[in-house]
Parts: C-alpha cells; structure tokens; sequence
C-alpha cells in the first residue's frame, strides 16, 4: 500500500484483492476527489524516471554506508562481508538504470547523459558489473588456480599436497566509493530538472 500525507491531502493506493484492481483515493480535508490514472507517453516517462531516482539514491546511499565502514581503522570480517554485499548491489543497481525495463515504460538512462567527468567511472563500473558482480569474466576480479607442493629432493619430510590459491574482490575502496556518489548525485540532478519540464508539458496537456 502506498500513503502519503501532504498537508490537507491523503494519498492512498493500493490493490483490492475483492475487486481485484488497483484503487486509488485522494482526499482533501477528508473529502474524496475525483482521479484519474494519466496513461499517456510523458506521463510513461516521468513515471519511468521516478522509479531510476529511487535506485539510484539507494546508490548513493548504500556508498555512504560503504564510506562509513570503510573509513574505521580495522575492518572486521562481518564489516567486511557487508562491503561485498554493498558492491553488489551499487553496481547491480546502478547498471539497472541503463537497461531497457519493461516496468519503466522503457524509460532508461544513456551514457550522453553522464557528465564527460563522470563518464570513466561510468565505465568502471560496467567492467565490474559484467566481470565481478553479474559474471565471471577474464578481468581479474576473481581467480584461481591448485598448486602442488612437494619436499625437496632427497628429503622425506613430508607427503606431497596440493593447495587451491584463490583471489577475489570483495569491495571497492573509499576512491572508487565516493566517485559513484558523484556520478549518481550529478545523474539524479540531471534527472530532476528533466521531471521538472516533464511535469510542466504533462500539466499543460492536462488542461
């Protein structure tokens, strides 16, 4: 369900399971208004653009919890998987927002739209979302290999083994960290002043 109150206004919209459709009511000073659900191609849009806002704040957020850890002078190793966990998502997340989505009208961001200053990291974290945290690619994100160990010649000290030797890339570093806020703070600015003109041609096809 979804409420908001906003001085006299009362918004609610949720799913009646009886009639099963979406309801939606509106009301000022407890008096219902009249509503309608506007299903055209700007409406689509800025609907499509409120929904990449909402992931990329959570970006942004997540970074500043990632900073938070990152900052503190020993990391422990819960700290640490927290990071890992972090990375995933701010990557996975942030490259959502450049898919063609169904549910966004398709409604998707552009590399054009990104700051020429912004543009590397932007690349940056493609190459992590599609070697690291969605694949395993040939970036060295993770790897592995067996060694095999055995004593000297001549000496019998011990029975040959084997040990896996494996790396991998549990988070990123407070560097890398504080430019993806940059970048999805100067992309959710960006995205501001285009809802603002949205929501003017929408207002004026309306009346």
């Amino acid at each position: 369900m979804f409420y908001e109150k906003i001085g006299g206004f009362e918004i609610r919209a949720f799913f009646d399971k009886e009639q099963r459709k979406l309801i939606n009511k509106v009301t000022y000073r407890r008096k219902l208004l009249p509503t309608q659900i506007l299903d055209d191609r700007l409406s689509q849009s800025y609907i499509g653009y409120t929904l990449i806002l909402g992931d990329l704040k959570n970006v942004v957020a997540w970074g500043n919890i990632a900073l938070g850890i990152l900052e503190q002078n020993n990391v422990t190793s819960e700290q640490r998987a927290i990071l890992n966990s972090l990375l995933v998502s701010i990557v996975t997340t942030y490259w959502k927002c450049f898919a063609d989505t169904k549910g966004r009208h398709g409604v998707r961001l552009h590399v054009n739209q990104i700051q020429n200053e912004y543009r590397y990291i932007h690349h940056e974290i493609r190459r992590i979302r599609h070697n690291y945290a969605a694949h395993s690619g040939e970036d060295p994100f993770e790897s592995g290999y067996v060694l095999y160990v055995e004593d000297i010649v001549g000496k019998n000290r011990f029975e040959p083994f084997t040990i896996p030797i494996h790396r991998r890339a549990n988070n990123g570093d407070k560097k890398l960290t504080s430019n993806i806020i940059k970048l999805s703070e100067s992309l959710i600015e960006n995205i501001n002043r285009k809802q603002e003109k949205l929501l003017d041609r929408i207002k004026e096809s309306t009346v």
